[in-house]
């Protein structure tokens, strides 16, 4: 599954979800099949809320056929978030508590964050902004844009692995392990 999850904030009570499932095939019949296949489920956890999706894997998809979906989230304001889907670009717009993304492969723009902010990252682009507290970032190629970030509590951690780094506005201490 591949697809994009756009995650904003607003003065609502409950999480809302809207979503739009597309198969990439050559075949008409396989792109019905391939959709009807995916699940998508938003259920409340006592930490929160969970976001799942999921498709079984099958001998029948060829390599280059492939699921997207496009995600549109919706959270109460300051809340936190964890996102752990590699195949998808993640884009969070706060006002957020705190936002963690983890193997993100596709690329991801986190913005607007107060609390934390933690990402790892493969071969993608990442943006922060206006984002400030606690922030660790670790990359594997790919780039790192940062602009108006603020390190408030601690020393901000970036370790890279031959990515590009541009830092437009920081204010703190910063703690930069680059390795080309």
């Amino acid at each position: 599954i591949r697809g994009t999850l756009s995650v904003v904030t607003d003065d609502v009570t409950t999480a809302g979800l809207s979503f739009r499932k597309r198969a990439f095939t050559d075949n008409r019949r396989s792109a019905f099949d391939y959709i009807d296949v995916v699940t998508v489920t938003l259920t409340r956890t006592s930490g929160g809320v969970t976001l799942e999706c999921r498709a079984p894997a099958s001998p029948d998809w060829k390599e280059e056929e492939y699921l997207s979906v496009e995600f549109e989230l919706t959270l109460p304001r300051e809340t936190v978030l964890k996102v752990d889907a590699p195949k998808v670009h993640t884009i969070v717009e706060g006002p957020m508590a705190g936002v963690s993304v983890t193997g993100a492969e596709e690329g991801a723009e986190i913005i607007d964050v107060t609390g934390f902010t933690t990402i790892t990252a493969k071969q993608s682009a990442i943006k922060l902004e206006r984002v400030a507290g606690k922030i660790q970032a670790q990359l594997n190629g790919g780039s790192l844009d940062i602009e108006d970030v603020t390190s408030t509590t601690e020393i901000a951690r970036i370790e890279s692995e031959g990515a590009e780094i541009r830092i437009a506005s920081f204010k703190g201490e910063l703690d930069l392990n680059a390795e080309s």
